[in-house]
């Protein structure tokens, strides 16, 4: 695969900033302010059980300046309004509207119900059941796999608000903590700080601010080319008069012409097996094909699976398989339906023929089997337009003078012969070899009597 690069964009992105501090010290009034900017679009507000949205919606200004997102306290609920808020808040942006603002009220909240949903998990296992029917007092622990589920969780979670489209704000509790030197020494000793959430939060956020009940409000960190505290090594910055609106648009210099921050999730794709399962269980050729160019990741090339057969068969040619055994059922019920119906009574011949009908959009290839066709075929070493039209054609039996005159069913029954040169360790003399049984085996099929009057060698 060919480098690829890009020159950075040089635009400041939108800021998620972390406002933590003990209960009462005005974490949410400050966000609540920010809603009142002139320079604000449409404010959200999730409340997840501090209860003040309703009390503090008119405090700015007078006048209610934020919306209050209704959720039934369930993780499915919660996420799916987020997404909802991100998608609006993305077209708001597109449309040269100015940027949302999003209150999540509090992150302290959201992470003791995703460690209660992970306990209860722990509890309903059949080893625990076993252990607390015996001891109803006994102590269970949360195994990593289900702490994995919640990290995945709250992943899900950090991935909307790092991406917003807009200003996105979280609260969190933070109080001071006594641990001991000696876990058996019931005497503190060691005075610690601790920001109840997620220990991944305050490093996500662009900007970390505490507040206190005696003492004016600090940033503890910042990353931003115009504010840049380092957490832990640089001195915390005590902003007395501290206004969110001046910090985000005069400060880090946000504007409608931000952009959301360019986060790639690592890791996206599936597992081989999973994507032989989902082909094996859909009937809708687009899925399929969706799934064909999935499978043409490197890191499912040369992969075989147990087929429906029990037998091993690479991923590629297992859902190009499907995908012509779908279209030739599709044709064959088109067949019958067309042999079924009666005959209408021909009409009189036009003085003028009519217009050809132009082919549907659903026999030209579509993008995305292109670029899994493309890929492919770099993979094995063709590279340039001419040589990439040679080896298509010799493959298809058709004359090309571009890769969009293929059609769908075309296009996969191609990609399952490249993945047979892909499993291959050396892939360019494969694809020769499998050229060559292609161009036998069209000949054949356009002269079966001279194919089989061959003389035998």
């Amino acid at each position: 695969m060919a480098l690829q690069t890009r020159p950075p964009t040089c635009v400041v992105p939108f800021p998620l900033l972390l406002i933590e501090g003990p209960a009462d010290s005005g974490k949410t009034r400050m966000w609540v302010e920010l809603t009142a900017s002139p320079l604000v679009g449409r404010a959200l507000m999730l409340d997840l059980g501090d209860g003040n949205s309703d009390e503090y919606g008119d405090a700015a200004d007078g006048t209610p300046t934020y919306e209050i997102i209704e959720h039934d306290g369930s993780w499915a609920s919660i996420i799916a309004q987020l997404e909802a808020a991100h998608e609006e808040a993305g077209k708001a942006l597109a449309a040269g509207g100015k940027p949302y603002a999003l209150g999540v009220d509090s992150g302290s909240r959201l992470w003791e119900m995703l460690k209660t949903w992970g306990g209860a998990r722990a509890k309903g296992s059949i080893k625990n059941q076993r252990l607390l029917a015996f001891d109803p007092n006994a102590d269970v622990r949360i195994p990593n796999n289900i702490w994995d589920d919640v990290h995945a969780r709250h992943n899900r979670l950090m991935e909307l608000l790092t991406t917003f489209p807009g200003i996105a704000v979280v609260t969190a509790r933070g109080r001071e903590t006594y641990m001991a030197e000696d876990p058996t020494d019931p005497v503190p000793k060691v005075n610690a700080y601790k920001v109840e959430c997620h220990r991944d939060l305050p490093h996500e956020a662009t900007v970390w601010i505490r507040l206190s009940l005696d003492a004016p409000p600090t940033i503890i960190g910042a990353k931003s080319k115009y504010l840049n505290i380092r957490y832990g090594k640089d001195e915390a910055r005590v902003v007395p008069d501290l206004d969110l609106g001046v910090l985000v648009f005069k400060t880090l210099r946000v504007s409608n012409t931000s952009t959301p921050r360019p986060v790639i999730r690592l890791g996206r794709e599936r597992l081989p097996e999973q994507i032989r399962d989902e082909a094996m269980a859909t009937t809708d050729r687009d899925r399929l094909q969706q799934l064909l160019a999935e499978a043409a990741h490197p890191a499912h090339q040369g992969v075989t699976l147990d087929n429906e057969w029990g037998e091993e068969e690479s991923l590629p040619e297992l859902i190009a398989r499907r995908i012509r055994g779908l279209s030739g059922r599709a044709d064959a019920a088109a067949s019958s339906a067309t042999a079924a119906r009666p005959q209408a009574v021909p009409a009189p011949a036009a003085e003028t023929p009519p217009a050809p009908t132009p082919p549907s959009t659903e026999d030209t290839i579509s993008q995305q089997l292109q670029t899994a066709l493309d890929q492919m075929l770099a993979q094995c070493g063709v590279v340039t337009p001419d040589r990439r039209l040679t080896v298509l054609q010799v493959l298809t039996g058709r004359r090309l003078t571009s890769t969009k005159q293929l059609t769908n069913q075309v296009g996969a029954m191609v990609m399952g012969l490249l993945a047979r040169a892909i499993a291959d360790p050396n892939p360019s003399e494969k694809l020769t070899e499998v050229m060559q049984e292609r161009m036998a085996t069209l000949m054949a099929a356009q002269n079966p009597t001279a194919a089989q009057e061959r003389p035998a060698a």
